[in-house]
């Protein structure tokens, strides 16, 4: 997959999660808590009501799937890295940080394992 087609793939997963999200948000500044309790609805079965997290994660999956992500770094990011603004939560790999604060870097390390495994299995078939 190019790089610009999986940039762009997230970014629209991105803005259409946060919509989602902003939706779920507004819903709940709409219901006070009677008008919830009355509902008995609760606030985050408002904010499901317009996020599909089976959809959104079914996209990942897929993409996981193109990268042989075994890892799920692309599940990682979007989830644990806040789509990279958590730069709290590092990756190492022999002791050198690896940068996944941009769709690019995740890019360029999702391209970069898809290399190391192609070189291993490359020679794999000696060892065993």
């Amino acid at each position: 997959m190019k790089k610009e087609t999986f940039i762009n793939i997230l970014k629209e997963l991105k803005k259409s999660m946060d919509h989602a999200e902003s939706i779920g948000n507004r819903m709940e500044q709409a219901f006070d808590d009677n008008g919830r309790d009355m509902l008995d609805i609760r606030p985050y079965q408002l904010s499901s009501l317009f996020y599909d997290g089976t959809c959104y994660d079914s996209i990942l999956h897929i993409l996981e799937n193109e990268f042989d992500d075994e890892g799920c770094w692309i599940s990682y990011f979007v989830y644990e890295k806040d789509w990279g603004k958590n730069t709290d939560l590092k990756v190492y790999d022999d002791c050198s940080e690896i940068p996944l604060n941009t769709t690019e870097d995740l890019y360029d390390f999702l391209v970069l394992n898809q290399i190391h495994k192609k070189e291993h299995n490359k020679y794999e078939k000696y060892f065993n």
